[in-house]
């Protein structure tokens, strides 16, 4: 039941000196196929998967680890699968130690996170891009309403004008009521919204 097997390869001529038992129940490949054709591991991924891995495996200079992370599937079956993938060489045999795990829960865990994450940056995005845009609404009515009370209050003399400065900060600041109810209207909206997703 283990999801996990390690292979031993001899650097020289890429040969298969060991297979873990449970390498079959997880690929669905005979050890003995494998054992004859080292090509026989390309049966578990896609082609393009398969480059990859080759090119990676070339670029890599045999020191430290190699890490590959890859979708697989076993041989026969459409189920697709992820699984990480260790290599080491060890000087001291010239060979090089293949770990493959498979980490298919812990992948869709990871990318659940991820999208889920993705999607707050997304909401804190708009939510910031709300207020901006909110916060210059509010600023434009503000400043005429000030504007007007002070151009009121320098012809104070003159009632005509008074009035006229009057009427228009008085139509500005409902203006500025009707934006401010909008906006506590979208937030009881909003709230109303996430306590709907927190009833099971």
């Amino acid at each position: 039941n283990r999801r996990d097997f390690f292979l031993l390869v001899r650097q020289s001529d890429l040969h298969i000196l060991y297979v873990s038992p449970n390498f079959k129940g997880m690929t669905g490949i005979d050890r003995e196929r494998l054992c004859s054709d080292i090509e026989a591991l390309k049966l578990m991924v896609s082609p393009k998967t398969a480059r990859r891995v080759i090119r990676e495996l070339k670029e890599w200079d045999c020191s430290g680890e190699l890490r590959l992370e890859v979708d697989y599937s076993a041989s026969g079956s459409e189920q697709v699968s992820h699984g990480s993938v260790s290599v080491r060489f060890e000087e001291s045999t010239a060979c090089y130690l293949v770990v493959f795990c498979d980490n298919t829960q812990e992948y869709k865990i990871r990318d659940g996170l991820k999208r889920e994450l993705g999607q707050a940056r997304q909401e804190s995005q708009a939510k910031t891009d709300f207020l901006s845009k909110m916060s210059h609404e509010i600023r434009t009515p503000m400043n005429g309403i000030l504007g007007m009370l002070s151009l009121a209050k320098a012809h104070v003399r003159d009632p005509k004008q008074t009035g006229y400065y009057l009427d228009r900060a008085e139509s500005l600041s409902q203006f500025l009521l009707t934006l401010i109810n909008d906006i506590l209207d979208m937030s009881r909206i909003e709230s109303g919204k996430m306590e709907l997703e927190e009833v099971p």
